[in-house]
């Protein structure tokens, strides 16, 4: 008797597709095979493997379950994919998992590729599809990417508030979700106007932490303090704050700010009028309101 096992895949982004979706559609699948005869000498399906909040990015045999998949079948047995997608992230994957599998003597079938893989035409089937998958994923992240940047442009919050600012919150207005905006914070602008001018004054990191933890210690601050956070706080300082991440800024500069020799420079204005030419450029809303002040 054959095992059969069914694999399925659910990424972080995609929700259409869940795992018990997947197994339905195989499981219907199996019993069919089942009243039809397909197997002589019986088979047992053995469950689903699924790789819960996996990118597709990584390769199948990299995979927890993938890879527990593969050493738990035996030569014979097969492995079943309700969508081809959900084990391939490229044509080098598939090939590269196709020739384990084969190896191995474990089959696999996917539910919307009616060929067997193993052939010749099979396997140009298999490139093919794998090549239109990793299409559709590099589209998806184009896609998501230019949301992302349209939003920042907007000035919405996306991930983790800029050095300088906190995430304020809206309730919900006629049942819409209202976007998160971005807020001054007071607290964490006060320890980067200070830790940048002792910086500047030549105080050392490790000094200039020494002096404002003992400060944040007895004004019970909540901010988190440590030298780092100091450095990117009096790095945002020395340009005013801008709501954008120190990366992001360090890209549009083509500067490292997050270093004392940043903070120590003399330039921070012109710096500054750049980073804004630069955005206002391309249509970032703080930048255009920044110009016209």
């Amino acid at each position: 008797m054959i095992k059969v096992a069914g694999y399925g895949r659910m990424s972080t982004d995609d929700q259409q597709l869940s795992p018990q979706v997947q197994e339905d559609m195989i499981r219907s699948w199996f019993a069919l095979q089942q009243n039809l005869g397909r197997w002589e000498h019986g088979a047992k399906f053995v469950g689903m493997f699924v790789d819960h909040a996996v990118s597709s990015r990584i390769d199948l045999l990299d995979r927890k379950a993938g890879e527990h998949l593969i050493t738990t079948l035996s030569p014979g047995d097969l492995i079943v994919v309700a969508k081809y997608n959900r084990a391939f992230r490229s044509p080098a994957d598939a090939e590269r998992t196709l020739k384990r599998l084969e190896e191995a003597e474990i089959k696999i079938e996917f539910l919307d590729v009616p060929v067997d893989v193993r052939t010749a035409n099979g396997k140009l089937v298999s490139g093919l599809m794998a090549t239109v998958s990793l299409h559709e994923r590099e589209l998806r992240s184009e896609t998501t990417k230019d949301a992302l940047r349209t939003k920042r442009k907007l000035g919405h919050c996306i991930g983790r508030p800029p050095y300088g600012y906190k995430i304020k919150y809206h309730p919900k207005k006629n049942g819409m979700d209202i976007p998160a905006t971005l807020q001054p914070d007071i607290e964490a602008r006060q320890l980067g106007n200070a830790a940048r001018k002792l910086l500047i004054q030549g105080t050392t990191r490790l000094q200039a932490y020494r002096t404002l933890r003992w400060h944040h210690r007895q004004n019970n601050l909540s901010t988190p303090i440590s030298e780092l956070t100091l450095v990117r706080l009096a790095a945002a300082s020395c340009l005013d704050y801008p709501p954008y991440s120190n990366a992001f800024v360090s890209k549009q500069l083509g500067i490292e700010i997050n270093s004392v020799e940043f903070i120590r420079r003399k330039d921070h204005s012109a710096l500054k009028d750049k980073l804004v030419s630069l955005l206002a450029k391309d249509g970032y809303q703080w930048a255009i309101k920044e110009k016209t002040k």
